[in-house]
């Protein structure tokens, strides 16, 4: 039995371009939830296993919020990326925002 799925179309682009909003609202929600968070108990890198993708998430939330002007939120995640991981970079992740096309 050979089935054909449509993998092309208006309904595969509609439904492509409402999963990509919905990643990206994800994203979005679960930065600003990751920054109360921080704000409120701090971070302690060394208590997880993978301080790599901490450090990565960190860079993406601080893009994030510069994209959208909240200084006052960079200006805490760049001090917990300082802190926390010194002599590694803690520059904005600005490729993972650009191609989210936030």
């Amino acid at each position: 039995m050979n089935e054909s799925f449509e993998t092309e179309g208006p309904d595969v682009e509609v439904m492509l371009e409402k999963f990509r909003k919905e990643a990206i609202q994800k994203f979005v929600e679960a930065c600003y939830e990751a920054y109360e968070l921080i704000r409120i108990s701090g971070v302690d890198a060394e208590e997880f296993e993978d301080r790599e993708e901490i450090r990565k998430a960190l860079r993406k939330m601080l893009a994030l919020f510069e994209s959208r002007e909240e200084y006052e939120k960079c200006k805490e995640v760049a001090w917990v990326l300082e802190s926390e991981y010194p002599g590694f970079e803690t520059t904005p992740d600005y490729n993972y925002i650009q191609e989210m096309g936030l």
